[in-house]
C-alpha cells in the first residue's frame, strides 16, 4: 500500500525483532524539468548579514565579500551594463553570508503526562477477500479519554501459503492526564535535549561558525538561549514585471 500510494518511495523493507520493527526505505529517484524562468528578477538579501562569497550566474553583482547588508538589499541586479548590451534579465546566483541568530528554549517546572489504563476489546472484524464481516462489537461508552489501537492477524497454511481471510481487532485504551513536577536537573536535561533538536533543524542548511549558550531559572521556568553565528545562503529572488 505504501509503494502504491507514495510518489517518493521506491522500495521498503520491514523486519521485526521481538516487539521492534526495523524499517528500511529507499527514495524514488525523480527527474523533474526545471521551470523556465520568465520576466525579470533581482536577488535580494533574505536577512541581515556580512557577505562571505557571491557567485553570479546572470545579472550584475552589487556587493562583494566583506560588505554588510540588510534584509531586502539588492545583491545581484537584473539591470545589465550598457557595455554588455544593456537591458534587464532574470538575475540568478548564490550569495553566502555570516548571519547572527538566536535559539531559545523555555521549560516549565510542571509537565503533563499520559497514564494509560487497561486496554479493552471493542470490535472484531473478519476480513474475507474484500469483504468485512463484523462478528463482535462493544457498544458501551467510556467516561474517560482513550486511544484506539488496531491489530491485524493473518492466517496461513503450514507451508506458509496465506489464507484469504484475517481478523482485525479494535481496542480502546483509556488514559488519564497527570501533572508531574520536574526537578531542576530534569528541567535542564529537557532544555538541553530540546535545544539540540532545534539547533539541528536551524543548522540543517547552514555551517555553524560560533555558538554561546546560557541558561537560567526564571519564576517557574528554565530558559536556555544559544547565540549563534552561521554561514548560509541568503540570496532570494524578487521577481517583477516591467511594462
Amino acid at each position: 500500500d505504501v509503494l502504491q500510494n507514495s510518489e517518493y518511495i521506491s522500495w521498503i523493507n520491514i523486519n521485526r525483532r521481538g516487539n521492534v520493527a526495523y524499517v528500511s526505505v529507499i527514495d524514488k529517484e525523480t527527474h523533474t524539468q526545471e521551470e523556465e524562468k520568465k520576466g525579470y528578477s533581482n536577488v535580494v538579501a533574505s536577512v541581515d548579514g556580512v557577505i562571505d562569497e557571491i557567485t553570479v550566474i546572470s545579472g550584475v553583482a552589487k556587493v562583494k565579500a566583506g560588505d554588510s547588508v540588510k534584509k531586502g538589499d539588492i545583491l545581484i541586479s537584473r539591470v545589465l551594463p550598457a557595455e554588455s548590451g544593456g537591458g534587464s534579465c532574470f538575475a540568478e546566483g548564490r550569495v553566502s553570508a555570516r548571519v547572527s541568530d538566536s535559539v531559545e528554549v523555555k521549560i516549565s517546572d510542571t509537565r503533563e503526562e499520559k497514564v494509560a489504563g487497561e486496554k479493552k476489546l471493542n470490535e472484531i472484524t473478519l476480513k474475507f477477500f474484500n469483504f468485512n464481516i463484523k462478528i463482535f462489537k462493544y457498544y458501551g461508552k467510556s467516561d474517560k479519554m482513550y486511544d484506539i489501537i488496531y491489530s491485524k492477524e493473518d492466517f496461513s497454511f503450514k507451508d506458509g501459503k496465506k489464507l484469504p481471510f484475517s481478523l482485525i481487532k479494535t481496542y480502546s485504551v483509556p488514559y488519564d492526564i497527570v501533572e508531574n513536577r520536574l526537578s531542576e536537573s530534569e528541567m535542564v536535561e529537557l532544555a538541553s535535549a530540546e535545544m539540540s533538536e532545534m539547533l539541528g533543524q536551524r543548522l540543517s542548511d547552514a555551517t555553524l561558525l560560533r555558538i554561546k549558550t546560557d541558561g537560567g531559572f526564571e519564576n517557574s521556568f528554565y530558559i536556555m538561549r544559544s547565540e549563534i553565528v552561521v554561514s548560509e545562503e541568503i540570496g532570494t529572488n524578487l521577481p517583477f514585471e516591467v511594462n
